[in-house]
């Protein structure tokens, strides 16, 4: 984002989300899929996707889902310059099934 032109800087979350496979309830065994999200590297990737030059302020942890997650952010078309990393574990956010499918629980 050195170039002149203007772009969008977004600071904020980054988290590890998890899903399912089965979209069912969760139970020994179950095995998920990860997505990185976090409200605001998920408006840095809509507003990159509209072809704005974007990048994102924010920290992503030194354990493992933290290095799949700079490495998959890195491979995006976001300017990752401003991604801290800190000695910290990732936050995780895990989707639950409900009743309507709209249930979220942070850990």
């Amino acid at each position: 984002m050195s170039n002149g032109k203007r772009g969008v800087l977004v600071v904020g979350d980054a988290t590890i989300d998890l899903y399912p496979t089965d979209a069912t309830s969760i139970a020994p065994g179950s095995s998920f899929e990860w997505h990185v999200g976090g409200t605001a590297t998920n408006v840095a990737r809509w507003a990159a996707s509209l072809g704005s030059e974007t990048g994102l302020v924010t920290n992503i942890g030194t354990d493992v889902m933290g290095e799949m997650a700079a490495q998959h952010l890195t491979d995006g078309p976001v300017d990752t310059t401003h991604v801290t990393r800190v000695d910290a574990t990732s936050p995780l956010t895990l989707f639950v099934a409900t009743e309507d499918d709209e249930g979220w629980t942070a850990g």
